[in-house]
């Protein structure tokens, strides 16, 4: 197999390439590997296999599929074959979601896909933090952080 021109991956042209950019600098970090994230919250251990997801309980009850704030978000990550998935699920107010039907052994990326306020500098996306969770509920996977002011995504470098 040949690879296909980097101008062409660059350009989103390249079949069955995607280029996933990721931010971040931790400059605290000595001869260990350390996550890179804002949220504080990044699962890098390798689960014993591929796991659904689900937003945690305990968020904000406008973060709802018909609420003012954030109404789905999209997961995407990586399976137990190693492929590219993505999955969007309802957010469920102050309640957990239901689990993705799809697995993850990896999530790299959560972004807010619906939402019942357009985000501007005085409207938000999302009310509350999001977090996202393995469907068992014993363990954090990433998170979607309110702050000052709603940032839409996962913040992992």
């Amino acid at each position: 197999m040949t690879w296909p021109a980097s101008l062409d991956i660059a350009r989103g042209i390249a079949n069955g390439v995607r280029v996933i950019h990721r931010f971040g600098r931790n400059p605290s970090i000595g001869s260990t590997f350390t996550p890179v994230t804002r949220a504080g919250i990044y699962r890098t251990p390798t689960v014993s296999g591929a796991v659904p997801l689900r937003i945690k309980a305990g968020g904000n009850a406008a973060d709802t599929a018909n609420g003012a704030g954030a109404r789905a978000v999209m997961l995407t990550g990586i399976d137990a074959t190693g492929e590219l998935i993505s999955e969007t699920i309802a957010t469920a107010g102050a309640s957990a979601s239901l689990p993705t039907s799809r697995t993850f052994m990896r999530l790299l990326e959560v972004i807010v896909t619906a939402s019942g306020t357009y985000a501007t500098q005085s409207a938000r996306s999302h009310v509350g933090t999001i977090t996202i969770e393995n469907a068992a509920g014993t363990e954090d996977w990433a998170q979607i952080s309110d702050g000052t002011f709603p940032r839409g995504a996962s913040e992992i470098g």
